[in-house]
């Protein structure tokens, strides 16, 4: 049963060796301590037991500088500057497209030597979340810039558009208006650049009360249960009416429920007038 135990207990470590080196992409020796684990200080630092010396370190921030078989600048939570490592011709890069290289403002993992002189063993360049913005469009500028009131702003905010920024929810020729409700994805390259905007179609607003006055193609005045006084809507020549039979008007009193237009200003698209009161 020992003998039994033990293999088992080789095969777990030899699994967990090839599962370390599976994340960097590099190979870790099966012989060796393959546990991982955040260290008392929760800088933004892992350590991993390794074939590089006794342990290596992993290291996650922000990329504040970068020059080439040289160094990188990483930015980690916990640190309050920036902490810079020295590169070798053998640092290996992963997460980026061949001949790339990492840029500030990455999110990187690094794998750390705990030898001297410190050196990094690889970089692997995390692929960035998209950044999504709701609100409501406070100022447009075509092919410029679009301004937003989120809701947990208290400022509008503004981005940049590009030649590459795509528009949906809109008809065609049909621009982006102030107090429309958008979605904006911003660009993971450049902040403040936004690669598309889709503009929210606004729910049909209905509202129902008794008229209190009516002037054909003009104007219409309900009182709801919730109101102390009547509210008046403008009608437009597009002005719908159904329920009454022809040639009939409303009146006052009429029990009726108005769809009114989702644009400003707001003017009523049709009118139903209720049967049965």
């Amino acid at each position: 049963m020992k003998k039994i135990s033990m293999m088992s207990m080789g095969r777990s470590a030899a699994v967990v060796a090839l599962g370390l080196g599976a994340t960097f992409g590099v190979g870790v020796a099966a012989g060796a301590s393959p546990v991982g684990h955040r260290d008392g200080h929760h800088d933004g630092q892992a350590r991993h037991h390794g074939r590089w010396g006794h342990e290596a370190r992993r290291v996650e921030g922000r990329v504040t500088g970068y020059t080439s078989g040289q160094s990188i600048t990483v930015q980690t939570w916990r640190s309050s500057t920036p902490v810079t490592y020295s590169l070798t011709t053998s640092t290996s890069i992963f997460g980026v497209a061949a001949g790339a290289s990492p840029v500030i403002g990455d999110h990187v993992s690094l794998l750390v030597s705990s030898t001297t002189p410190v050196v990094v063993i690889a970089i692997r360049v995390q692929t960035p979340e998209a950044i999504h913005v709701e609100g409501l469009v406070t100022g447009y500028s075509a092919g410029a810039s679009i301004t937003v009131q989120t809701r947990r702003s208290s400022t509008p905010l503004t981005f940049t558009l590009t030649s590459n920024t795509s528009i949906t929810g809109l008809a065609a020729g049909v621009s982006v208006v102030v107090g429309d409700h958008v979605y904006l994805v911003l660009a993971s390259t450049v902040s403040g650049n936004v690669d598309s905007i889709r503009v929210q179609t606004p729910e049909a607003i209905h509202v129902s009360g008794v008229v209190t006055a009516y002037a054909a193609g003009n104007s219409i005045a309900i009182e709801n249960e919730d109101a102390t006084t009547p509210t008046t809507y403008a009608l437009t020549p597009a002005t719908t009416t159904e329920g009454l039979a022809t040639g009939v008007n409303l009146a006052v009193g009429d029990h009726v429920k108005l769809l009114l237009s989702s644009t400003s200003p707001v003017t009523v698209t049709s009118i139903v007038v209720a049967v049965g009161f």
